[in-house]
């Protein structure tokens, strides 16, 4: 955000510091938006992220509300409802929520994108917002298009004019903004968001990496599976009734498994849960639809006289509201107050570090008014392929010129093999000998007492 205000973004990386630009600006300059009022930059970031989570979960709900068929308006407030819970339930979605990271907001205006798109037939001119909001998410991160994809093929199927005028409008705004930004940055933004962001790519990564990102979210699955097959079910029906397709069902319809086969993006190094959270907006519709359905045949049920049935049908969503209670509060509590008592040890051993720090941890350097000099990740992949030449970082520190660096665990590990080459890491062991292990990460330091080995941490200031 600092750099790019300033103009120095997107900037070549021939020298040092080097710094990569792996998204375009729109997350950046909303951060500044709040910055410039005098709010703390780092707080401003996670407030984007927050308050883009809160309104996706609102468009949630409500495009859940809008996908109910006609009947008593409880069932359509408890879509809603359902919709913006079931959203926020996710692990994706309540573990990135709070942290200064761009899918929140580019989440956010893909939603408001696809929401304008199924209210169009009411006001004409929600086609152009939601052109501007696809642009908006695009430019927040530059692969964000599934909800613009689901969207101009409902279009495209339902409303070929209104597909035509969204269609042409997204393009030239894009073409636009992109022209405007090649010109600031002199060419920059198109070397930094194609060309240096590169990352190595496993199928076999895919799988594992989804096991994991959504191993705690195995009943929203069950139920919004559910809702998804009723959904169809019902859409089948109605085409062979000959019925007009409803705009908001066909697009879901088509957003989910669109949003599903762009998940294939999670097979490259660096990939995280992230990822999922548009994909999973899409199944919180579905599985709101499902609650609000089940709800409704358990009222049918009473209504016909049959309470065991209505009890059995009530279950359901119980059951499932009750697997879920408790996961964000833990996460988010274990998380946080475990990083702020070893982020404090690490100012306390980093704070007389004399010299460059390279870090992975990027917070912790601002908080100490540290700059930024390096990235291992991004440059690590740019090594491997040839487009920049690591001796340079190898130099300084052998040099002496880095005074520490900071690590996401140690040689071996696969978060630490990832970010740093063999010649770099042997370059670190060569000239930062010593290691202070806090936590899951380690400092790398020059040699104290003649040491190589892994040290206990330092006792921490006193906590509160």
């Amino acid at each position: 955000m600092v750099e790019i205000v300033a103009g120095r973004g997107y900037a070549p990386i021939d020298g040092f510091p080097a710094i990569v630009f792996h998204y375009p600006p729109v997350f950046h300059l909303a951060t500044f938006t709040l910055a410039a009022m005098g709010l703390d930059p780092l707080y401003s970031g996670r407030i984007v992220s927050l308050v883009s989570t809160a309104g996706s979960a609102f468009f949630v709900g409500d495009l859940a509300r809008r996908i109910m068929p006609q009947g008593p308006a409880l069932f359509s407030r408890i879509a809603t409802i359902a919709g913006s819970i079931m959203f926020v339930l996710f692990e994706a979605v309540y573990r990135w929520a709070p942290q200064m990271r761009v899918d929140a907001i580019a989440c956010f205006f893909a939603i408001a994108g696809l929401w304008c798109v199924t209210q169009c037939d009411r006001r004409k001119g929600l086609i152009y917002v939601a052109s501007v909001c696809f642009v908006l998410s695009a430019f927040s991160k530059q692969v964000s298009v599934v909800a613009a994809a689901a969207s101009f093929v409902t279009l495209l199927l339902l409303r070929p004019q209104q597909a035509t005028r969204a269609i042409s409008t997204t393009l030239l705004l894009g073409a636009l903004v992109l022209a405007a930004l090649v010109w600031q940055t002199h060419g920059g933004i198109i070397y930094h968001l194609f060309l240096y962001n590169i990352n190595r790519f496993e199928m076999a990564r895919i799988l594992p990496n989804l096991r994991d990102g959504t191993r705690l979210d195995i009943p929203l699955f069950l139920i919004c599976g559910s809702g998804y097959l009723k959904m169809a079910a019902e859409s089948w029906r109605d085409r062979r009734l000959k019925t007009e397709p409803k705009l908001t069902r066909t697009a879901i319809l088509f957003f989910v498994p669109i949003a599903t086969l762009s998940l294939v993006t999670t097979g490259k190094f660096g990939s995280s849960s992230s990822y999922y959270i548009q994909w999973i907006a899409g199944l919180a519709v579905c599985g709101a639809f499902a609650v609000a359905s089940i709800l409704q045949s358990a009222s049918s049920q009473l209504s016909l006289g049959s309470p065991i049935r209505a009890i059995c049908w009530a279950l359901i969503p119980l059951l499932l509201a009750l697997s879920m209670v408790g996961h964000p509060n833990r996460w988010l509590l274990k998380s946080i107050n475990a990083r702020r008592g070893e982020d404090a040890e690490l100012v306390q051993i980093l704070g007389p570090v004399k010299g460059d720090i390279i870090s992975d941890e990027m917070v912790i350097l601002m908080r100490m008014h540290r700059q930024i000099v390096w990235e291992p990740a991004i440059f690590a992949e740019l090594a491997r392929a040839g487009r920049w030449d690591e001796r340079i970082v190898i130099a300084r520190i052998r040099d002496h010129r880095v005074g520490a660096v900071l690590s996401d665990g140690d040689r071996g590990s696969t978060w630490f093999d990832e970010r740093y080459n063999p010649a770099v890491a042997d370059a670190i062991d060569e000239a930062l000998p010593r290691k202070i292990r806090v936590g899951s990460r380690v400092v790398h330091l020059p040699a104290a007492a003649a040491t190589s080995t892994i040290e206990t941490p330092i006792s921490a200031a006193p906590r509160r």
